[in-house]
Order: structure tokens, then C-alpha cells, then sequence
């Protein structure tokens, strides 16, 4: 499925570390290990998710005469918050009383605070202000950005 609330619409798996599996470039190995970074919609659950990732493990296991191992180092899911509910509406109001910006109601699929807090059935909602390099080789923040985000609280508070 898709949905318009997240960039990008759909569930990601990404494969993104792979560990080392030989010694030498002259050893054809026995098994190989990588791990995948999935961000799943919130429409699906993980249990819905791990019954298709069996089904492709089975599959490929009968196809290539191989055993097809797992494990889940971190699993994580949450509902989304409904971009009508009161938080995001005062956020979006903070956000524009403070610095004159219209905010956009987007998804995202990384591991926020939020995601502990929808859990426990309250509805949340996450800003800052920042350049886009989390997760980067010398990531940093601005000290202004900062600011910038501390004015938001005020607002966010004051109302």
C-alpha cells in the first residue's frame, strides 16, 4: 500500500551492513550475513510483515537447496498519529506563530521517542529544526537551530 503522509509512500527494506563472511578473495564461503533496515507503514503489522518475510526465507530456501536463518536485533511499531489530532494542530500553530512557517504533516519511519509514546495510546508529534545530516559521517547541530527549536516550545506552551 501507499501512503501520501510518508516520504517515501511505502514500506522500505533496505539492505545496509554486511558482514564479513571470508578471509580471503580466494574462499568461496559457506554463508553469508547482512542485515536490512525495514520502515514498515503503519497500516501493516509487524506480524503481517514477518509472515511474508517467512514465505520468501521458505521460498528460497526450496529454490536454491540453501537454510535461510533470522533475527530481529530491534522491532519497533506504532500507529500514526491523525494529522487532525490537537497536538499536531498546536504544534503547526507554534511552529507558524514562532517562525512565519507553514508546517507539513509528514510520517516518518525512524525509531523517534514518538513511536514509545503512540504506543501508550497518546498521540504525538516531533519538530526540529536541522540540517539534514543524521546519521552521517560528522554529524552535528547548529546552536541557532537550537534556539529555533526552544522558540517553538514557548509558543508550543504558551498557547
Amino acid at each position: 500500500r501507499k501512503d501520501a503522509l510518508f516520504e517515501p509512500p511505502v514500506s522500505t527494506f533496505q539492505p545496509t551492513m554486511r558482514l564479513a563472511n571470508v578471509s580471503g578473495i580466494n574462499i568461496i564461503p559457506g554463508e553469508d550475513t547482512f542485515c536490512m533496515d525495514c520502515r514498515i507503514l503503519p497500516c501493516y503489522t509487524l506480524d503481517e510483515v514477518l509472515s511474508a518475510v517467512e514465505q520468501c526465507c521458505a521460498q528460497i530456501e526450496e529454490e536454491y537447496g540453501v537454510e535461510v536463518c533470522y533475527e530481529i536485533p530491534q522491532k519497533s511499531e506504532s500507529p500514526a498519529t491523525p494529522k487532525d489530532s490537537p497536538v499536531v494542530k498546536k504544534l503547526s500553530s507554534a511552529i507558524y506563530r514562532a517562525h512565519g512557517i507553514q508546517a507539513r504533516t509528514i510520517g516518518i519511519g525512524g525509531g523517534t521517542v514518538g513511536a514509545e509514546l503512540r504506543r501508550e495510546g497518546i498521540d504525538c508529534a516531533v519538530w526540529s529544526t536541522l540540517d539534514e545530516c543524521a546519521h552521517m559521517p560528522d554529524e552535528y547541530c547548529i546552536i541557532e537551530n537550537i534556539v529555533k527549536d526552544a522558540e517553538t516550545l514557548v509558543e508550543f506552551f504558551s498557547e
